[in-house]
């Protein structure tokens, strides 16, 4: 079927019998510490910051008298995004950094499922204060999970799936099938990558510190995180009392694709993951037409 650009999407009817009860959402926000939602919330912001002046449409036309051709140039947002977290998957502040781009993006179907077991608490938070509500629990057994991946495709082809792998191979096993529905249906696909390594350097390695980040902030958002005190080595996010300039000698130290400030522990950017990802764009092209 070719997308229609419209939200034609509409959920099986099974599926609603697997949907998680938003009473677990809303009591995981409630029992979450304060500060620590906070920092969610901080990262939601800094996706808005980072990305908010995104448009859901964008539709564009250039009539080019010199070279004699005109195009057109139109994006529009994903049917949908079908995101798959396995068991044991615990990073809000990673699943937050790859949906924000589909929500800037104004994607409007977000369907989260999870394997087998309901998400942690503080997954749900996420859910909670991300507004997400399509989530459901699926057993591995009729491989509910790749009919649901194909009812979709039969219902608009233009979706994306999102992978959230846990640490554990043997956990993954099932995503395993499902990355293999989605291969060979053509659907894009993308997956988290576990266990990172968070570097955090405190006031004692910098001078002129004013805050510190906040460690059991840090590993709660981070979940699987590998967390290293130490300056040494390579790293894939820097977690520092000082924002420095890349070029300082204090650089030199460590090399990070990611640095953030304290009050920023539970942020996080995934590279490939933009608006842009989650948007569908037309080229039509044609000779001018001479009067």
């Amino acid at each position: 079927m070719i997308p229609s650009g419209e939200n034609t999407v509409t959920l099986p009817a099974w599926l609603d019998t697997l949907r998680q009860p938003d009473e677990l959402q809303a009591s995981a926000y409630e029992a979450c510490p304060a500060d620590f939602r906070a920092g969610l919330k901080t990262a939601i912001a800094f996706a808005f910051h980072l990305w908010g002046n995104a448009s859901i449409r964008l539709d564009s036309c250039t009539d080019n008298t010199q070279t004699g051709f005109r195009h057109r140039l139109a994006y529009r947002p994903a049917s949908w995004v079908l995101a798959f977290l396995a068991p044991g998957y615990s990073s809000p502040a990673r699943f937050i950094a790859a949906l924000m781009p589909a929500i800037l993006a104004g994607v409007e179907n977000i369907i989260v499922v999870s394997q087998e077991f309901s998400p942690s608490p503080s997954l749900c938070t996420a859910f909670e204060l991300a507004g997400i509500e399509d989530i459901f629990v699926l057993p591995s057994e009729n491989d509910k999970s790749s009919v649901l991946l194909r009812e979709l495709r039969d219902t608009d082809n233009d979706g994306r799936v999102l992978f959230f792998p846990a640490p554990e191979a043997q956990l993954n096993t099932h995503l395993s099938s499902i990355r293999h529905c989605a291969e060979t249906l053509n659907i894009r696909l993308w997956s988290d990558t576990p266990s990172p390594r968070l570097s955090l350097l405190s006031s004692e390695e910098i001078a002129e510190a004013r805050a510190e980040p906040r460690k059991d902030i840090l590993a709660w958002a981070h979940g699987d995180a590998c967390i290293d005190e130490s300056a040494d080595g390579q790293t894939d996010a820097l977690f520092t009392s000082h924002i420095f300039s890349p070029f300082s000698p204090l650089s030199e130290c460590k090399t990070a694709p990611l640095v953030f400030g304290p009050g920023l522990e539970a942020c996080w950017i995934h590279p490939l993951l933009t608006p842009d990802y989650f948007r569908t764009g037309t080229l039509t092209a044609s000779f001018r037409s001479r009067v």
